[in-house]
């Protein structure tokens, strides 16, 4: 975990950006509109989305996340407190994107169906799917590694 405020929002928004480029393109796809839009369209979208998301993260989830699992992760463990807050972080995500996503969808296009409530848990359910292993098998070791790798050779630079 990084050590100091600067390094934690550098990893934060180098995590935040590799889950939300993933979960971008992913919810692209289940929505049919890949190749349906124009390139500027597609960037505007992801930039808009990606600002959202990082704000979210940094002032709503990341927080919450941090003291959810400062609490109950075993003391001294760290594997066990990195697990927790990944976990917390993805649910929270998941939950607060989701919920974005639709209220966009619905203003832009109107609600499709009559039960608000199974849509938007159909669209979390579909978004944990993939968050979820994404976060703990894929995205947190890779952005670990790599943004320690940078740390370590950046640190090595300025000696």
């Amino acid at each position: 975990m990084p050590l100091t405020k600067k390094k934690d929002i550098q990893f934060g928004v180098f995590m935040c950006f590799c889950m939300f480029s993933v979960m971008y393109v992913y919810n692209l796809f289940l929505n049919g509109m890949l190749g349906h839009m124009t390139w500027m369209e597609g960037t505007l979208l992801y930039v808009i989305g990606f600002a959202i998301a990082l704000l979210i993260e940094m002032c709503i989830v990341g927080p919450s996340a941090q003291k959810v699992a400062t609490r109950f992760a075993p003391k001294g463990k760290k594997l066990y407190f990195i697990l927790t807050l990944s976990i917390c972080i993805v649910f929270g995500m998941v939950c607060l994107m989701s919920l974005c996503g639709y209220l966009i969808q619905a203003i832009l296009e109107g609600f499709q169906t009559q039960s608000i409530v199974s849509d938007y848990f159909s669209i979390f359910g579909q978004n944990l799917m993939m968050a979820l292993p994404l976060q703990l098998l894929i995205m947190g070791p890779l952005v670990r590694f790599v943004f320690f790798k940078w740390m370590k050779s950046k640190q090595t630079a300025t000696v």
